[in-house]
């Protein structure tokens, strides 16, 4: 195919349009797309990562808290525990009964003892 013989095209060659850049050159809208998509997906990922880490160091707070809570429960249970056995009423009935069998064989024994 011949071109078209003018003054500014002397030779007659048919010579490509004149553009900024060629389309293999530039990006595609799809490839713009896919780039978006990637930008996106790191972002979101960073932020899934961040707010883990934000539960992560809630949770520990957690576990910590609730430590130190049964801490205290058992440390209380023993407190309780022990009160309850210093006030058990068997035990301070079997006390005071020694004390009475005591406390009258001594008083027999004073009594036999100013008899004689």
């Amino acid at each position: 195919m011949q071109g078209i013989l003018s003054a500014a095209n002397p030779e007659g060659q048919l010579k490509p349009k004149a553009c900024p850049a060629r389309r293999e050159d530039r990006m595609s809208r799809v490839e713009w797309l896919m780039w978006g998509i990637l930008v996106l997906d790191v972002l979101g990922f960073g932020g899934l990562i961040v707010w883990l880490r934000e539960r992560i160091g809630a949770l520990e707070g957690t576990v910590k808290a609730q430590a130190k809570t049964l801490d205290t429960v058992e440390r209380l249970n023993k407190v309780v525990l022990g009160v309850l056995s210093a006030l058990d009423p068997e035990r301070w009935a079997n006390k005071v009964k020694i004390h009475k069998e005591l406390a009258d064989g001594k008083v027999e024994t004073i009594l036999e003892a100013e008899r004689r």
